[in-house]
């Protein structure tokens, strides 16, 4: 049914849930165009700075955020299973294995940290935290 609107896209603020309009996006877009130099004869269209979310990015957006309030608090029992979730939702975001795998060695579990940070290692042969995760690895309790 049309209802004589026009379709659109629509910009959320996703602080506040409201529909930004083009002079509040430019408004935003202001500070860092100026820092790079891209105002005046070196403007850039506006689509260039925007990019739909898709709702697997909206959800992975949400839950680093919690992943970070958590990590922050070292609430470590509430921080599992916003990282179980993570990696389910990104399973080739080894950074988030790896993220699960130390959390589980603080919560003793390490059975499941050994898991997840071997993991790591194997998935990512050039990894700049490696020789810290191999020693963290070495380190856990065996049975």
């Amino acid at each position: 049914m049309n209802t004589g609107h026009q379709h659109g896209e629509v910009v959320i603020d996703p602080f506040t849930g409201q529909s930004l309009s083009r002079e509040e996006l430019d408004e935003l877009l202001a500070p860092y165009k100026r820092s790079r130099g891209l105002q005046g004869d070196f403007d850039v269209p506006m689509g260039l700075f925007l990019q739909s979310a898709t709702p697997r990015e909206i959800v992975a957006r949400m839950l680093r955020n919690l992943k970070e309030i958590h990590r922050s608090a070292q609430n470590w029992p509430r921080l599992l299973p916003v990282m179980q979730r993570l990696v389910v939702l990104l399973p080739q975001a080894w950074e988030e294995r790896r993220d699960r795998g130390l959390l589980y060695a603080e919560l003793r579990l390490f059975d499941a940290a050994a898991r997840d940070l071997q993991t790591y290692l194997e998935q990512v042969s050039d990894a700049p935290d490696r020789a810290v995760i191999e020693q963290r690895l070495a380190s856990l309790p065996h049975p």
